[in-house]
């Protein structure tokens, strides 16, 4: 709080507690991520990798607040797949977990050249999925 310029009564006037304090910055990473994900913005935010290797090893208010969120994105991405033949579950997950796992890796190179290709790449993959039968 000191190195913010804040005080930590400033702190918990706004959050309970540092937990509370990830899991609102769990809600807004989700928030932001479909944003980027599913409005097919091709101009993607760099950055810190996201909290998910964190997470694994929190607290059950963190995995509740990140399985709500997962859940949430999953609900929306499944709604965009679904198609007369039935649910689209399955093909949620995967895109989801495409999705992160390259977001994971474009945010993690140094090179933005990389990070493009592996963006890009994702999702060919994906709208290639999408219209494979």
């Amino acid at each position: 709080m000191a190195a913010a310029g804040l005080t930590r009564g400033g702190f918990y006037a706004h959050f309970r507690d540092k937990t509370a304090l990830v899991a609102e910055c769990i809600d807004i990473s989700f928030s932001q991520a479909k944003e980027n994900l599913l409005l097919g913005d091709d101009k993607s935010e760099r950055g810190r990798a996201w909290l998910g290797g964190e997470i694994a090893r929190s607290g059950h208010e963190l995995r509740d607040a990140f399985n709500r969120n997962v859940e949430s994105m999953l609900s929306d991405i499944e709604e965009r797949l679904a198609t007369s033949s039935g649910p689209a579950r399955k093909r949620a997950v995967a895109t989801l977990a495409l999705w992160t796992g390259g977001m994971m890796l474009a945010r993690s190179v140094s090179n933005p050249v990389l990070a493009d290709e592996i963006l890009e790449t994702c999702r060919t993959e994906i709208l290639g999925t999408k219209h494979r039968r």
